[in-house]
C-alpha cells in the first residue's frame, strides 16, 4: 500500500502512537457529522483521508488533478449518494483553511461557495495515494460501488454475509485506541484504501458475479459443514476458512483452489499434532502471530513441507483418505447429470440421458451434447441428524497437447475443437438464429424498432448501438463463416453486400432521424470495405486482384456516416458533459472521420486530384479545429495549433500530461522493449522451428486465430499466433514453451495488465506475407505495441503518424499504435516480428496493479 511507503511495522506503531491524539477527535467529529445527516459515506472516506494527510504533509494534499471515469455497467446500481458543501459551516469547522486551503481549490478550478466534497475528490488526485482510491471514490458517490461504511474492524463472518450479498465494507477506525494500533503492515489510513483496493478488484469485469456465488455458496451452504471442522481440525482449519472466505479476490476457480490448498494444511497439521509429530511451541508460536497480524500474514498452502511429515508418521495413505472422503463425497443429494442431444426434436434425434454420479466417477462425452447438472436439496438423516456432503466436480477439456491430429478420410483435422465448449459456440451457431439475423438486415429499420420496443436489446442502451450490433453480427458471420460462399474470397458475394449496405447508408443520410443507424454503417464499410475494395460493378473479378489503397467513392461514403454520427451523439457539442462525450465514444468517432479525411486526401493526391485532395485535408484542418473547443480534448499536446492531423492519438485521453511519440526514441523505451532483444534468440529459434514443421505456416496460423476483421483484403495475409492474450497464456504454447515462460510473468502483458480499458494485452508471432497491405488503423487503449524482428526479409515497411519504420532481425520498435498506422509489404518472403500489446508505462492504474509505485512514473509522463 503506497501510504505505508515501504515503513518498517515498528516505524508504523511510532507514528500510529503519535497521531492518534491529535486525529481521533477530528476522525470522531466525521463520524458525528455521518450520524447526524451531514456527511453521506464517501464524504466520510474523503475527509479522512484528508485529515490523515493533512496532519502527516500539512498542505501537500494534491498530486495533480484528474479525468472523471467512464461508468462501470458490471454490478448492481445502488442510489446515489449526496455530498456535503465545502461552504457548510460544520464542514468548513472541520476541512477549513488548514486542510483544504483556497490554493488548493484554486488548482482545481473549485470555489468553497459551490464546490461539494465529491467535485474534490472526483478531480483530485491526492498526495501519495493510489488513483484506484479516487476512482472507487467517484463510483461510490454514483451508487456503482456496493460498499458498507462501518466504525470498526468487522468479524470474517460479517465479511462473508456482505460479500454473499454482493457488497464489501470499508472501514474508518476512529477510536484512539484503534487508531493507535497496527494491523500487520498497515495502519488505519491504509486500511481504508486497503478496502477500496478489495472493492475494486471485487468489481472487476467477468470476476463480480463468479465471486458473488462463491460466496453465496459459502455462507449459505458450505459454512455450517466447515465450522463443524473447527474443533476437530483445530484453529488453522477455521483461519484457513477465514481467509478465503472474507479477505480474497480472484475468480472464482482460483478462490475454490485456494481453500482447498488451505484446508488440505491445516488438516495435516491436525493429523500431525494428534500424532505427536508436530512440536506444540513451533505451533503455538506460529499461532499467536498469525492472531496478532489480524488478516495480514495467512498460513502457508503448501504441502511440500507436510507431505513428507506425513510419510514418515504413516499418515499420507489415512491423510489421503479422509481429505478425498471431505473434498468429493457424491451422495443422494448430489443431483443428475443430464444430456440431451441438439440434433433435432424428432427420433433418432432429441432424446435425453441421465447420469446419478457416485464418489470417483470420471465421465467423458463430446461437448457438443447438450448438458447440465441437476441440484437436489440436501435432506437431514431424520435418524441420525447428519446433513448429507456437498457435491464438488472438477471439470476440464480434453484435445490433443500438440494441436490437431493428422487428417484422414475418417478423421478431421478440426475435430479436437468440439472437446472444447468455447469452440462449439463458434462452431455450432443455431442456423435459426442466423436464418433470423439475416432477415433482420433485410428490413434493418422495422427491426431494431422492434427489437427495442419489446425490450429485445442484448444489452445496448440506444437504437443506435442495438442496429450497431446486428450490422456487426452479420458481418462478422459473413466473414469468419467456415462454408462458402465467404465475403473475404468471394466476389460475388462481397458485391450483393456492399449493394447493401450502400443502400441502407443512403437511407441513413436521407434524414436526421435515421442518423442512429449511420454509426454502424460507416464502421461496416471501414472494416470490410474502403480498402482495396471492389465496387458493386466489379462482380467476378478475382478478389485476390484488388489494389493496394482505399476506394475513394467507399471511403467518401463512409465519411459521411461517420460525421453524421457525430451529430447522432451530440460530439460536437460543447455542452455535451464530459461523461456523456465518453459513453458515446465521441472521442473514437472524430479521429474515424480525421484518418477517413486525411487518408482520403492522400490518394487523391496520388491520383493527380489535386482539388479533391485540398478540399479533404481543409476539413481535416477544419475538424480539428472544431476539437480544440471541445472541453474533452482541453489540453491535448496532439491538437496544438500546427499540430498535422496525423499526430492525434488515443492515449493522449488517457495520458494527456505525458509525453508521447509515434515510434519511440530508445532512451525513453520501457524495460519490456530490452527484455525481448534480450531474449531474442530464443523467440527466434521456436519460430524457425514452427515454420519448419508447417512450411506454409497456414494450419498453425488458422487454428489458433483468424482476424475478425478486414486488416487485409484476405484473412491469410496477416496473421497471428498468440502466445499471451487477453493477460493469459494461450493454446499455442505448446508450440513456443520457452517462449511462453520468459512472457508469462511480465507485468506489462499478463494479467497485471489485463483489465476492462486494456483488454488486448497480449504478445503474439505475428506473419505477413508479400504484397500485403494492412489498411491504416489505430488502438483505442492506453498502451504501446513493440515489435521484435525475428525473420525480416528486404521489403516490409510501417508508417507510424508521419514516420517510417523497417525491422531487423533481434532487435526491436517500439511505437505508440493509438496513432494512425498501417503497413505495405513490397518484398517476396513473409516477414515475421514478435508483437506485443503492453500497458502504458504511464498508465497510473497498471503501475498501482504491478507492484509499481503509481506516484513514481517515468520522468517522460509528466
Amino acid at each position: 500500500m503506497a501510504m505505508a511507503g515501504g515503513a518498517s511495522a515498528e516505524a508504523l506503531r511510532k507514528r500510529a502512537l503519535a497521531e492518534a491524539p491529535s486525529l481521533s477527535p477530528k476522525v470522531e467529529a466525521v463520524k458525528e457529522l455521518h450520524g447526524l445527516g451531514v456527511l453521506s459515506p464517501p464524504d466520510v472516506c474523503v475527509s479522512y483521508i484528508l485529515l490523515t494527510l493533512s496532519l502527516r504533509h500539512g498542505d501537500r494534499l494534491l498530486a495533480g488533478w484528474r479525468r472523471p471515469q467512464k461508468e462501470s455497467q458490471d454490478v448492481p446500481q445502488q442510489p446515489p449518494h449526496f455530498s456535503a458543501r465545502l461552504c457548510d459551516e460544520r464542514v468548513h469547522g472541520l476541512l477549513g483553511q488548514d486542510v483544504l486551503s483556497e490554493r488548493c481549490l484554486d488548482k482545481l478550478g473549485l470555489t468553497r461557495d459551490t464546490a461539494t466534497l465529491k467535485d474534490f475528490a472526483c478531480k483530485a488526485r491526492f498526495h501519495r495515494i493510489p488513483d484506484y482510491v479516487s476512482i472507487c471514490l467517484e463510483e461510490f458517490y454514483a451508487g456503482r460501488r456496493p460498499l458498507c461504511l462501518i466504525y470498526r474492524i468487522p468479524e470474517p463472518q460479517e465479511l462473508l454475509a456482505m460479500q454473499a450479498d454482493g457488497a464489501r465494507c470499508v472501514s474508518a477506525l476512529t477510536s484512539r485506541r484503534l487508531l493507535s494500533q497496527i494491523y500487520g503492515h498497515r495502519d488505519c489510513l491504509d486500511m481504508l484504501l486497503h478496502d477500496f483496493a478489495h472493492m475494486e478488484k471485487f468489481v472487476e469485469a467477468g470476476r463480480f458475479w463468479q465471486q458473488v456465488g462463491f460466496f453465496e455458496f459459502l455462507h449459505g451452504t458450505a459454512r455450517e459443514r466447515h465450522m463443524q471442522h473447527w474443533q476437530s481440525f483445530g484453529r488453522r482449519w477455521e483461519l484457513s476458512w477465514f481467509y478465503v472466505s472474507s479477505d480474497m479476490n480472484a475468480v472464482a476457480n482460483h478462490m475454490f483452489l485456494t481453500l482447498k490448498a488451505q484446508l488440505m494444511v491445516a488438516m495435516a497439521r491436525s493429523m500431525l499434532m494428534q500424532a505427536g509429530r508436530l512440536d506444540q511451541a513451533i505451533d503455538d508460536a506460529e499461532q499467536a502471530e498469525l492472531e496478532a497480524a489480524k488478516s495480514d500474514v495467512y498460513p502457508r498452502a503448501s504441502m511440500s513441507r507436510w507431505k513428507p511429515l506425513l510419510e514418515d508418521a504413516g499418515l499420507l495413505s489415512r491423510f489421503e483418505e479422509l481429505f478425498v472422503e471431505e473434498w468429493r463425497h457424491a451422495g443422494d443429494s448430489a443431483g443428475k447429470l443430464r444430456f440431451g442431444d441438439p440434433r433435432g426434436h424428432s427420433p433418432p434425434f432429441g432424446r435425453s440421458f441421465f447420469h446419478s454420479p457416485r464418489s470417483g466417477d470420471l465421465v467423458f462425452f463430446p461437448s457438443w451434447l447438450s448438458h447440465m447438472a441437476t441440484v437436489t436439496a440436501p435432506q437431514t438423516n431424520p435418524t441420525s441428524g447428519e446433513s448429507p456432503p456437498l457435491r464438488v466436480v472438477f471439470s476440464f477439456n480434453i484435445g490433443p497437447v500438440q494441436g490437431p491430429m493428422p487428417s484422414s478420410e475418417h478423421c478431421s483435422g478440426d475435430w479436437w475443437l468440439v472437446m472444447s465448449l468455447a469452440s462449439l459456440l463458434l462452431l455450432l451457431a443455431p442456423l435459426a438464429q442466423l436464418d433470423q439475423l439475416h432477415a433482420c438486415i433485410e428490413a434493418l429499420p422495422q427491426c431494431t424498432a422492434e427489437l427495442w420496443a419489446t425490450n429485445q436489446r442484448s444489452g445496448a442502451t440506444s437504437e443506435e448501438e442495438l442496429s450497431f450490433g446486428l450490422l456487426g453480427s452479420w458481418m462478422k458471420e459473413l466473414y469468419t463463416r467456415k462454408e462458402e460462399p465467404r465475403l473475404a474470397d468471394d466476389a460475388a458475394l462481397r458485391a450483393a453486400t456492399l449493394s447493401r449496405l450502400i443502400a441502407w447508408a443512403e437511407y441513413s443520410l436521407s434524414h436526421d432521424s435515421r442518423f442512429k443507424f449511420a454509426i454502424g454503417l460507416g464502421q461496416m464499410l471501414f472494416l470490410y470495405f474502403w480498402w482495396g475494395a471492389s465496387s458493386p460493378e466489379a462482380e467476378g473479378q478475382e478478389v485476390s486482384s484488388r489494389g493496394f489503397g482505399p476506394s475513394t467513392d467507399i471511403a467518401a461514403l463512409s465519411l459521411q456516416l461517420h460525421r453524421a454520427s457525430l451529430l447522432e451523439g451530440g460530439c460536437s457539442s460543447p455542452s455535451t458533459g464530459q461523461e456523456d462525450f465518453e459513453q458515446r465514444k465521441c472521442s473514437w468517432r472524430w479521429r474515424f472521420v480525421l484518418l477517413l479525411q486525411v487518408e482520403l486526401s492522400k490518394q487523391l493526391a496520388t491520383q493527380r486530384d489535386l482539388h479533391g485532395a485540398l478540399m479533404y485535408l481543409r476539413q481535416a484542418e477544419a475538424q480539428l479545429e472544431i476539437m480544440r473547443h471541445l472541453p474533452f480534448f482541453a489540453g491535448h499536446q496532439s491538437l496544438l495549433p500546427g499540430e498535422s492531423p496525423y499526430r492525434v492519438n488515443h492515449n493522449d485521453d488517457y495520458l494527456p500530461r505525458a509525453r508521447h511519440w509515434p515510434v519511440w526514441p530508445r532512451e525513453a523505451w520501457p524495460s519490456f522493449a530490452h527484455f525481448l532483444e534480450q531474449h531474442a534468440e530464443v523467440f527466434r529459434s521456436e519460430l524457425h522451428q514452427l515454420v519448419l514443421a508447417d512450411s506454409e505456416y497456414d494450419e498453425i496460423f488458422r487454428t489458433v486465430q483468424e482476424q475478425q476483421t478486414e486488416f487485409t483484403p484476405l484473412p491469410r495475409e496477416w496473421g497471428l499466433l498468440d502466445l499471451v492474450r487477453h493477460g493469459k497464456a494461450t493454446a499455442a504454447c505448446p508450440y513456443a514453451p520457452r517462449s511462453c515462460g520468459l512472457l508469462e510473468a511480465r507485468p506489462e502483458i499478463n494479467s497485471h495488465c489485463f483489465s476492462e480499458r486494456m483488454p488486448n494485452a497480449g504478445v503474439a508471432f505475428a506473419r505477413l506475407l508479400p504484397g500485403t497491405e494492412i489498411k491504416p488503423h489505430f488502438a483505442t487503449e492506453p498502451r504501446l505495441a513493440v515489435h521484435l524482428g525475428l525473420i525480416t526479409p528486404p521489403g516490409p515497411e510501417m508508417w507510424v503518424a508521419n514516420e517510417t519504420v523497417s525491422w531487423s532481425e533481434g532487435h526491436a520498435v517500439v511505437f505508440d499504435d493509438t496513432y494512425f498506422h498501417g503497413v505495405r509489404h513490397r518484398g517476396d518472403q513473409a516477414r515475421f516480428v514478435l508483437l506485443a500489446w503492453m500497458c502504458h508505462p504511464c498508465d497510473r492504474v497498471w503501475r498501482s496493479k504491478a507492484g509499481l509505485d503509481p506516484q513514481e512514473p517515468p520522468k517522460h509522463c509528466t
